[in-house]
């Protein structure tokens, strides 16, 4: 399998992913597809991939959408907070936190 410019090799598994935060919220997604990589180059800094894409099959599983799919969110998007080094950044699953920007959010389809 091609990943950008690196290679991988391995194979197709399911299980149950999580990815909580600093508080009790915490998202387990049942039966996620994912690709489980045991050999590749090109990728040598890195312990594994997350995509965070859209649902589409030209994607693979979608974490996002399987979130979405099994009612553990309301809405399929997801929000990121981006600050400077040595401040807190924040992801956001199902909403967006109204209180975290000022001025107007503007979306787009992807």
């Amino acid at each position: 399998m091609k990943y950008g410019s690196a290679t991988l090799t391995g194979s197709m598994l399911a299980d149950r992913v999580c990815l909580s935060d600093y508080s009790d919220f915490q998202t387990c997604v049942s039966d996620f597809g994912f690709f489980l990589i045991t050999k590749q180059t090109g990728l040598s800094a890195y312990n594994g991939i997350l995509g965070l894409s859209p649902n589409s099959g030209s994607n693979g599983p979608s974490y996002v959408g399987a979130l979405y799919s099994q009612g553990l969110i309301q809405e399929e998007t997801v929000s990121f907070q981006l600050n400077a080094q040595g401040t807190q950044s924040v992801i956001q699953f199902g909403f967006q936190d109204t209180t975290r920007y000022t001025g107007l959010m503007y979306s787009a389809p992807l």
